[in-house]
């Protein structure tokens, strides 16, 4: 079978197995984490964004296989095929790096990912870039392509790792105790999130709140007989 571990630079990063056979590719400053790994462990490094070079050890990068968006005088670049992955999907939906490595892969039909530091655990990643993330996971499952997550990592869950709704018997062992309330608390301090039970309307072309019906709870208690 035809599978790769994508690396992100969360926490979790650190369960990857890197004395496995399997392929491995990561972003950015992963060499910077992982200083005993040698270049070559990571087949290929991502970059979506201008690699600078006073931020970046150009040097280092000599030695790593890159997939950017453009050549660098001075590197092997690869340049990510864009156009391909495009055409193929029909969809501009990337909100990180990782999303572009998901729609690498299932574009060079690997038949399996793993996870491995793609947790989603702070402010920025857990509102901005994870429902993209869980975006091309979902196209992946639609191909028929698993992606085998870490039990630690916050993608492709909910809030406490369960179903919504009510089917127990589906619900599974949910989120770890304290990943779950980690979950929580980070929800919680996101600025300007003051009401989850918010909803909001379009209203002669503006957003407005709902009125919230105010209901007695007495009616939702089951009755004994």
């Amino acid at each position: 079978m035809k599978e790769v571990i994508i690396l992100g630079l969360g926490p979790t990063s650190i369960e990857c197995p890197f004395d496995s056979s399997i392929e491995i590719w990561s972003c950015n400053n992963w060499h910077m984490l992982f200083p005993d790994i040698p270049y070559s462990r990571v087949s290929k490094t991502f970059y979506t964004d201008k690699i600078w070079s006073k931020e970046i050890d150009i040097n280092e990068l000599r030695e790593q296989h890159i997939v950017a968006p453009k050549n660098y005088d001075g590197l092997s670049v690869e340049t990510y095929p864009i156009d391909e992955v495009l055409e193929k999907f029909k969809t501009k939906f990337f909100s990180n790096t990782i999303c572009y490595m998901i729609a690498y892969a299932l574009l060079k039909g690997y038949e399996r990912i793993w996870f491995y530091g793609i947790d989603m655990m702070q402010h920025t990643t857990y509102v901005m870039e994870k429902g993209g993330v869980e975006y091309w996971m979902g196209i992946a499952n639609a191909l028929g392509v698993p992606i085998i997550n870490t039990k630690n990592s916050a993608t492709g869950k909910t809030i406490d790792g369960r179903m919504y709704g009510d089917w127990d018997n589906h619900q599974g062992e949910g989120l770890p105790e304290d990943l779950a309330q980690a979950t929580r608390d980070l929800i919680q301090s996101i600025p300007g999130l003051k009401d989850l039970s918010e909803e909001w309307i379009l209203k002669e072309g503006n957003w407005v709140r709902r009125e919230q019906r105010v209901v007695n709870a007495d009616w939702f208690l089951y009755q004994e007989d």
